[in-house]
């Protein structure tokens, strides 16, 4: 019974460090694309580079 119990607060706390990645990634990423520096690295990760001239 305590064994379960420990693996069930186990996969609680792999899915709360999981959610947590993905939203500060999420977080990260649309603060980004609100400055040049992070939409050349959104473009970057999206794989479309474009080259623009200020």
């Amino acid at each position: 019974m305590g064994q379960r119990a420990g693996a069930v607060i186990l996969d609680g706390l792999l899915l709360g460090i999981c959610l947590g990645v993905a939203a500060t990634v999420l977080v990260g990423a649309t603060m980004g694309v609100l400055t040049d520096r992070g939409q050349c690295l959104g473009d970057l990760a999206a794989g479309t580079v474009v080259f623009e001239t200020n």
